[in-house]
């Protein structure tokens, strides 16, 4: 299956959205691309030193995906 998203850069976040509750891989990337850095920087600020904030923000992207209404 082709993806739906060609050229990320040009792309809203609600197109993001849409192409990503049809499936696409693509817009499911550009999506953690895109917030990853900030998702990081909110994280780091508000966990323990012994918690990994990569894991929480991976958990944290995997939940809103989950959330997605196909």
């Amino acid at each position: 299956r082709r993806p739906n998203v060609v050229n990320t850069a040009r792309v809203t976040l609600r197109e993001h959205v849409e192409a990503a509750r049809a499936g696409d891989e693509a817009a499911l990337d550009a999506l953690f691309r895109r917030h990853y850095r900030r998702g990081m920087s909110v994280v780091r600020q508000m966990l323990r030193a012994e918690e990994d904030p990569e894991d929480v923000v991976q958990e944290a992207f995997v939940e809103c995906l989950r959330c997605l209404p196909r």
